[in-house]
């Protein structure tokens, strides 16, 4: 299961990083030509954005590398398959459905993450009890 959740949190993680960084980094017009739908939208509106898809990535990968509260890898997944909806949501409306099937993988592996590092793993921690005195 370990091997699965990383080879996940690694595969969206890269996802974002690379959406962030083009949505963040590159000309709003550039963006533009590549993702349609950030044309209807406000520079600032598209860099937010970026900042988000940014900041999930790390959210998925720093944790668990840093051993820093990895309980928060589940929670940041949570979050993009909140943002995963929302964005499906903008192409339905928008007819773009060619756009939703990367939605969908990241919404479907962002539950798969939730569910391994937050209810799957303090299930599978075994308890000790405490010895009575």
């Amino acid at each position: 299961m370990k091997a699965l959740l990383w080879t996940l949190q690694i595969t969206v993680a890269v996802i974002l990083l690379v959406s962030g960084y083009t949505k963040l980094f590159l000309p709003h017009e550039q963006v533009a030509e590549a993702a349609e739908w950030t044309g209807a939208y406000t520079e600032v509106f598209v860099r937010y954005i970026g900042m988000i898809d940014i900041l999930g990535g790390l959210g998925l990968i720093l944790p668990g590398l840093l051993a820093i509260y990895p309980r928060i890898t589940g929670y940041t997944a949570i979050g993009i398959a909140v943002l995963m909806i929302a964005a499906m949501v903008l192409h339905i409306d928008r007819y773009e459905f060619g756009a939703i099937w990367v939605n969908i993988f990241i919404l479907l592996a962002s539950v798969i993450i939730a569910y391994g590092r937050l209810w799957h793993a303090s299930t599978s921690v075994p308890r000790r009890h405490a010895t009575p005195l």
